[in-house]
């Protein structure tokens, strides 16, 4: 029997919890080998041996040390870190009429970028332009290189089967994902909805401060995810964070696909927006929803509707905070001009003062902007690679804990 084959599933869950999270700790800055097991209260042997792994492995080095890098018996205290550039992650987002896709150190540097157009939404030609683009770029950086690939777009993404159920922006119903990135790249592949991308990528940039994080996303749809005790709560299926069809009370009596009426994303989405545009003849038809924002500072009819859409979506955003009361809540999307974006904030902030009391709420505003989409769709990749390390560095599945 192979010293890998005796290696037991208890055995490497309990060393991928242990490297895990040495790796955590080396991400938040170089720590010497007696730091890291005192916070992560690992035996020092254990941590010995694992740094040794880690070591052979290519994935952690040992660093100059510092003038007073030295313990309390005066033997230097050798820092650890990770190599330049090291290992990679990259992520891909498929947007509505492109792709883009970014390789990120493990520390979150981004070593380089690709965009491929697609004006079409057809799922094959998307994908097949997607997956080259990402092929492209692996191999760019050296497929040796990289650890894994994330994948996200908006709607509706089935974790577990790597499947979009649906996503209005691209008009896609039952479209596999994850499968045409694995088949081609030969890599790990983490495939899931933008917003729990976005809600991974925040948790990741915040470190340790926040454990629960909500994340809203408003674009052509709108939808939500959370985090709690630094994991995302995905749930059974894919439906958590599916919040389009809470009511809206006072809404303009948008009627739904579901066959209700003035349901949140019918009424505060950009598509709503403008659709209430054009049904005023505020903006006219075949326009699109950046048109919105464009005219909203000349155009009092387009701005009014602005304006309510950011008081009745910092509405919605209260009734979330209330049910869930996370430490951290983040708005993402387009809201408007600065006002419009401090009108919607101060809305669910005041509302959850009057129900939860004067206890401090952070909400804030998130456009997301560039290659943060990107580095969204790569922080679901590297939370996978630190919660199961050993799945993707071969050498450190043996050798007990």
């Amino acid at each position: 029997m192979t010293q890998r084959n005796s290696v037991t599933p208890l055995m490497r869950t309990v060393r991928d919890q242990h490297v895990g999270a040495i790796l955590r700790c080396i991400l938040s800055g170089p720590v010497a080998r007696k730091e890291l097991a005192r916070r992560t209260s690992i035996s020092f042997t254990t941590i010995t041996r694992l740094v040794s792994a880690l070591l052979a492995a290519g994935v952690i080095e040992e660093l100059p040390v510092q003038q007073n890098g030295r313990g309390a018996s005066g033997r230097p205290q050798i820092p650890l870190g990770f190599p330049s550039p090291g290992r990679l992650v990259v992520g891909t987002h498929v947007h509505a009429h492109s792709t883009t896709a970014t390789a990120f150190t493990l520390t979150g540097e981004p070593i380089t970028s690709a965009l491929v157009e697609h004006p079409a939404t057809d799922p094959a030609p998307v994908l097949a332009a997607s997956v080259a683009l990402t092929e492209e770029l692996v191999a760019k950086v050296g497929r040796e290189n990289v650890v894994g690939v994330g994948v996200s777009t908006g709607g509706v993404v089935d974790f577990d089967s790597g499947a979009v159920l649906s996503s209005p922006q691209l008009g896609w119903t039952d479209v596999s994902l994850r499968t045409p990135f694995e088949a081609a790249l030969e890599l790990p592949v983490v495939a899931d909805s933008s917003v729990r991308a976005l809600a991974m990528s925040q948790l990741q940039q915040s470190g340790d401060g926040e454990t629960s994080v909500l994340v809203i996303h408003t674009a052509g749809w709108i939808s939500a995810a959370l985090i709690v005790d630094h994991q995302l709560h995905r749930g059974p299926g894919a439906s958590a964070g599916t919040i389009a069809h809470l009511p809206v009370p006072g809404g303009p009596g948008a009627p739904c696909p579901c066959g209700s009426v003035d349901c949140l994303g019918v009424v505060v989405t950009d598509e709503a927006v403008l659709q209430q545009a054009i049904g005023l003849n505020a903006l006219p038809g075949g326009s699109e929803w950046s048109d919105i924002y464009r005219a909203q500072a000349t155009n009092a009819q387009v701005g009014a509707l602005v304006r309510r859409r950011a008081e009745q979506l910092g509405r919605a955003v209260a009734h979330l905070v209330e049910v869930m009361n996370p430490d951290l809540t983040i708005v993402a999307g387009l809201i408007g001009a600065p006002e419009d974006v401090e009108l919607c904030l101060g809305t669910a902030t005041a509302a959850c003062t009057r129900s939860l009391g004067d206890m401090p709420r952070m909400i804030r505003h998130w456009r997301v902007v560039g290659n943060e989409w990107d580095r969204a769709s790569a922080a679901l990749v590297l939370d996978d690679y630190l919660r199961r390390p050993t799945h993707y560095e071969a050498a450190l599945v043996g050798g007990g804990r």
